[in-house]
C-alpha cells in the first residue's frame, strides 16, 4: 500500500509500498520517528483517506470496495478532540456517537455506563467536554472507540503526554482487549509501552517497513551487554587479557568507571575474576545491562537512513 500526498506541486510519499499482516488476537505495535507514516497508515486502514496505490483488508473486507464493513469492524482512537462536541457532557457525546452507530438505546445506555466506569469517568459523565482535562478527553476518546465492541481496534499514540496514572489505565484497557480476543494496532513513541503491550513490533521509517518481529527476537538479535565496573580513585584495571577476545566489542575507562561491551556476559565475568590480577580487590561495584527496545529502535532507524 502506498500513499503520496501532493502539496503545491511537490510530492510527499507518506507510506511507501507497505506490506504487513496483523494476526487475529494480537497487539501489533507500529513504531517509527515523527513523520514515519504511522498515523497515515492508521487513517488508510480506517478508510479516512484512500491509498494512492495498493489496498488492504481489515477483518476480511477491502478498504476500497467495502469501506462500510471495514468501519463496522473497527474501533478507532486518533486522539482527535475536535470531533467531540464541547458543549455536550461526556455521557451525551458517547450517546450521540453510539446512536450514529445504531446501537439500541437501552443497550447503549448500559454500554456507556460500563465504559465510563472502566475508564474512571463515572463522576465526570455530566461535565461538559470543554471542562475535561487532557487525560479525561483521551479516556473519553477510548470509550468512544469501544462503544460498539468491534473485533479490531486502532489506537494512535493513546497515552501521549498523559500522566502516569492515566497512561496505566489506558494500557490496562488495551491489555484487557487482548484478553477478550480483540485485535489491536497500536502506534506509540513510548518504547517501554511497546515492550510491555505488544506481541510483535513493526518499525517503519519514511513510510517503509524496516523490521517486523517480537520484542524478544529483536533483543536477541542485538544481544550485547554493558558491564560497568566502579573503581576506587586512581585505581587501574589491567584489561589486556580480555580486550582481544571475540566476545568483547569495546572497553573504555573514564572517571573511575570501566565500561565493557560484550556479547557473552558469562564468559566475560568468568575471565575477569580468573584472569585479571587483583580484580576482586579492585572493583567496588558491577552493573550489568542489556540493550533496551529504545536502543534497538534507534539502531534500526539509523541504519534505514544510510
Amino acid at each position: 500500500m502506498t500513499k503520496i500526498f501532493r502539496l503545491k506541486g511537490k510530492s510527499l510519499t507518506a507510506v511507501n509500498s507497505l506490506t504487513l499482516t496483523i494476526n487475529k488476537g494480537e497487539i501489533l505495535g507500529l513504531l517509527g520517528p515523527n513523520g514515519a507514516g504511522k498515523t497515515t497508515t492508521v487513517r488508510l486502514l480506517s478508510t479516512l483517506i484512500s491509498p494512492t496505490s495498493g489496498t488492504a483488508f481489515v477483518n476480511g473486507y477491502n478498504i476500497l470496495t467495502d469501506p462500510a464493513k471495514v468501519r463496522a469492524s473497527l474501533g478507532v482512537s486518533l486522539g482527535d478532540e475536535r470531533s467531540f462536541y464541547y458543549r455536550l457532557s461526556g455521557y451525551q457525546n458517547l450517546e450521540f456517537f453510539g446512536t450514529l452507530q445504531n446501537i439500541p438505546r437501552q443497550q447503549l445506555k448500559t454500554r456507556i455506563m460500563f465504559l465510563l466506569e472502566r475508564m474512571d469517568l463515572t463522576e465526570a459523565k455530566d461535565i461538559k467536554f470543554m471542562k475535561y482535562s487532557a487525560g479525561m478527553k483521551r479516556k473519553l476518546n477510548i470509550c468512544r472507540a469501544l462503544l460498539a465492541d468491534p473485533p479490531i481496534y486502532f489506537f494512535d499514540e493513546p497515552t501521549a503526554a498523559l500522566d502516569p496514572q492515566c497512561s496505566r489505565e489506558i494500557r490496562e484497557t488495551i491489555l484487557d482487549l487482548k484478553q477478550e480476543g480483540k485485535t489491536v494496532l497500536l502506534t506509540t513513541q513510548n518504547m517501554r509501552e511497546a515492550d510491555e503491550l505488544c506481541d510483535r513490533i513493526a518499525i517503519i521509517n519514511k513510510g517503509k517497513l524496516i523490521v517486523l518481529s517480537s520484542a524478544e527476537e529483536l533483543k536477541r538479535k542485538f544481544r550485547t551487554y554493558t558491564i560497568k565496573l566502579s573503581l576506587p580513585d586512581g585505581a587501574m584495571l589491567p584489561l589486556d587479557a580480555v580486550r582481544n577476545e571475540t566476545f568483547v566489542e569495546r572497553t573504555t575507562l573514564q572517571d573511575g568507571q570501566c565500561t565493557i561491551i560484550t556479547t557473552d556476559k558469562v564468559k566475560l565475568l568468568d575471565m575477569l575474576f580468573t584472569r585479571v590480577e587483583g580484580f576482586s580487590n579492585i572493583v567496588k561495584d558491577i552493573k550489568i545491562s542489556e540493550p533496551s527496545l529504545e536502543d534497538i529502535f534507534l539502531e534500526y532507524v539509523k541504519e534505514s537512513r544510510k
